[in-house]
């Protein structure tokens, strides 16, 4: 099981498609999250905001004192960046890993009158580097504004000797429009199709069936979400549902053992006879959110060939 702990809502950044923005969470403590790694039976905990880093220091060494996995960060590292050495120790321990996230475009913003820039993204790679001792991955979140830029985003990642995660904007928080999955593979099968997969993570795990796609059917199974909302400790079992606000688990779900669970309604009834059923329809905040089912499954269907040939199906 893998948990997700949502520990804030504050962000120190504005940047305008933020699917986490406007969720209105109490910050959780490092007790509470170690008795939910308990409660879960975790084997490790991915830490998200808002923005994780806007709780200091302090608070994430004494988690890694309550528990013994690993912590993985998704971070802007703007705080990072402003202070390196009150973070470079803890970014160091063997039990804590990053990732970062970056934009081409205006979207991201390192406060609200500052786009953050390539320089400033580079800047902050550069340190993290220099103060860490490695490199981390980013992620950039796509929309019809940016979805030009992609190319942009890989040769960025083989620049900097990582990887990045090219993913789709989902209609939360602050995002007021889905982008389109089926707009995400025609990327995904070009990058594939050029080599480049070593530099993209959805690319280069693809014969997993993991987030965000969830064709081997175990994501709403294997994660869970904690977070906390006027002062009550609710779980969720996707990030996407925790964004939505969506009713959360009952208690006697939060550490059920693994089943299958794609999509209960498949998008079309053509879903069933169709081998792309797993990829279209694992994800079922993926698969709530298009607008035009029709466009969508056209769009897969010209791509099925690629898609078989490339090894996503599981």
């Amino acid at each position: 099981m893998e948990l997700i702990a949502k520990v804030t809502s504050r962000c120190d950044m504005a940047c305008t498609f933020c699917s986490a923005s406007k969720l209105g969470l109490d910050d959780l403590t490092p007790e509470e999250i170690a008795e939910a790694v308990k409660k879960t039976k975790a084997q490790n905990v991915i830490i998200l905001g808002g923005e994780a880093l806007c709780l200091g220091v302090d608070y994430y060494n004494k988690l890694l004192e309550l528990t013994d996995i690993p912590l993985g960060f998704t971070t802007n590292l703007k705080d990072f960046y402003l202070h390196p050495d009150t973070w470079a120790p803890l970014f160091k321990n063997p039990r804590v890993s990053v990732c970062t996230s970056f934009n081409y475009g205006s979207s991201r913003l390192f406060d609200k009158n500052t786009v953050y820039t390539e320089d400033m993204f580079k800047r902050t790679m550069k340190l993290f580097e220099e103060k860490v001792g490695y490199m981390p991955t980013f992620i950039a979140v796509f929309d019809e504004n940016n979805i030009s830029t992609w190319r942009k985003h890989i040769e960025l990642a083989k620049e900097l000797g990582t990887k990045c995660r090219l993913n789709n904007a989902m209609k939360f928080g602050r995002q007021g429009k889905y982008f389109p999955r089926a707009e995400m593979f025609k990327i995904w099968v070009q990058i594939a199709k050029e080599g480049l997969g070593d530099y993209e993570v959805n690319v280069s795990e693809r014969s997993r069936g993991i987030c965000p796609i969830n064709s081997c059917g175990l994501c709403r199974s294997t994660i869970r979400v904690v977070q906390k909302r006027n002062g009550k400790i609710i779980y969720h079992d996707c990030d996407d549902r925790s964004n939505a606000l969506c009713a959360p688990l009952d208690e006697d779900d939060v550490a059920s053992e693994p089943i299958i669970a794609h999509s209960k309604t498949p998008l079309r009834f053509e879903c069933y006879q169709c081998q792309l059923y797993n990829i279209c329809n694992g994800c079922s905040s993926n698969a709530e959110q298009i607008e035009d089912v029709q466009t969508y499954c056209d769009t897969m269907k010209s791509l099925e060939n690629d898609i078989v040939e490339q090894g996503w199906l599981i």
